[in-house]
């Protein structure tokens, strides 16, 4: 049987002490830092600005919205750009009814994107339009039993979400004007090889960007409320509440 000498083992005891007195002081440092961050951060949210942001007079983006008629899923007769989209901050995505590749999940994305822009974006300051690439069989009735199905509501001060979908002769158009069409003409022509994309921007400053719907969607909640925001507060609020 091994025997240690107190001479052995008091060092040995020492050095074990000091090993965790460190290791405390190094998780309670770790602590403050991470505190300190989050302070800072709270510091810049209640210094972000509210002030409206002025539009610009001249376009900057290639975004060119023709305003076509549309049908929505109330079996309304609208204008896409002067009636819908207006100059407020937009979400606009390509689907039809009885897609059952990427349409569900995007759907269900902008569904809960919907619910988290609500605590950034007053509910008349954004507009949600999903429209239809099959608007033959995409009718009113049919949009609208699309919209149920996902228990899309009005509900909770949430901003309005219209399906549409517009003559088949004017679809090619709307695709472009979006930038949501595919240089293989191929390609193009089959709508079950869209891509699942979600363009946004904010039709009164002329910013506009398009990502996939499937990204991390926290990454993708911070770059809708950087281009769709009206003000320095709307812009950046997410960014930095996530660094939290």
């Amino acid at each position: 049987m091994f025997r240690f000498s107190r001479a052995l083992l008091l060092p040995a005891c020492l050095g074990l002490s000091v090993a965790v007195a460190i290791a405390v002081l190094w998780f309670q440092g770790v602590s403050v830092v991470a505190g300190s961050a989050e302070l800072r951060n709270e510091r810049r949210v209640a210094d972000l600005s509210a002030e409206r942001l002025t539009a610009r007079s001249l376009r900057r983006s290639g975004i060119s919205i023709p305003d076509v008629v549309v049908t929505d899923e109330r079996g309304r007769s609208l204008r896409l750009l002067s009636d819908i989209i207006r100059d407020r901050s937009v979400c606009v995505n390509f689907f039809y009814t009885r897609c059952d590749g990427s349409c569900p999940g995007t759907t269900r994305t902008i569904r809960s994107l919907r619910s988290e822009l609500a605590q950034h974006f007053r509910a008349e300051e954004l507009v949600f339009v999903s429209i239809s690439l099959d608007p033959v069989a995409d009718t009113a009735a049919r949009l609208a039993e699309y919209r149920r199905s996902y228990g899309i509501t009005d509900a909770g001060g949430q901003s309005e979400w219209i399906f549409v979908s517009c003559a088949e002769s004017d679809l090619g158009a709307v695709r472009r004007g979006f930038g949501a069409y595919d240089l293989d003409s191929a390609v193009d022509a089959e709508r079950n090889q869209h891509a699942a994309t979600v363009t946004f921007g904010n039709a009164r400053l002329d910013r506009w960007s398009a990502l996939p719907a499937a990204m991390d969607r926290g990454q993708l909640l911070s770059a809708m409320c950087r281009i769709m925001g009206n003000s320095a507060r709307q812009r950046y609020v997410s960014l930095l509440l996530q660094r939290r």
